[in-house]
């Protein structure tokens, strides 16, 4: 394929996502990986009690309509993040973004039935807007091949299957994206 990749992106792949055709999920949002290095800072130091007493207070500091919209996603603990529990609600920084975000564009959301998103990473989003909008039918994600493979797998295990079944993965090497 006539694709190009950044050598950054080459170097990320090559040494977190292994050519093998399954992923394995179950650690990769947990303290020592590099998605936390993704989203925000590295938490880790010592201890990551700074890390989680600034997510608490965000948390503490949102609305019902945060909290509402929050407690609609499924599965947010796929991957072991690291959380912080407010109200008996475990919480962690991907979802609160996520959800930020989300709400930020909620009135274009209601409005729509298809959904377009270029690098999902992971799929947060994805999983977000599928768990918070059912007028949504269709979610196209497109992205890099090997971060496809991690979207699938993650969007496979945190998703209902009729939600799952409402996403189509592109990747960058799929013909009709030729030029």
């Amino acid at each position: 394929n006539n694709v190009i990749q950044s050598k950054m992106w080459r170097e990320i792949n090559d040494e977190f996502l292994p050519s093998e055709s399954s992923i394995d999920i179950s650690n990769f949002r947990s303290e020592r990986s590099i998605n936390n290095k993704l989203l925000m800072w590295d938490p880790y130091e010592r201890s990551t009690r700074y890390f989680k007493n600034f997510l608490y207070e965000i948390v503490k500091n949102t609305n019902d309509l945060f909290r509402n919209s929050y407690s609609k996603i499924s599965n947010t603990l796929v991957g072991n993040p690291i959380i912080v529990s407010f109200n008996g609600v475990p919480y962690n920084i991907d979802y609160v973004a996520s959800v930020f975000e989300v709400l930020a564009m909620q009135q274009v959301l209601r409005n729509i039935t298809t959904v377009c998103e270029i690098g999902a990473g992971f799929g947060r989003t994805a999983h977000t807007i599928l768990n918070t909008h059912d007028n949504i039918q269709t979610y196209t994600i497109v992205d890099l091949p090997e971060m496809i493979r991690l979207s699938r797998e993650f969007l496979m295990v945190a998703l209902p299957k009729e939600q799952y079944e409402k996403v189509v993965f592109v990747t960058t090497n799929d013909d009709f994206l030729q030029t």
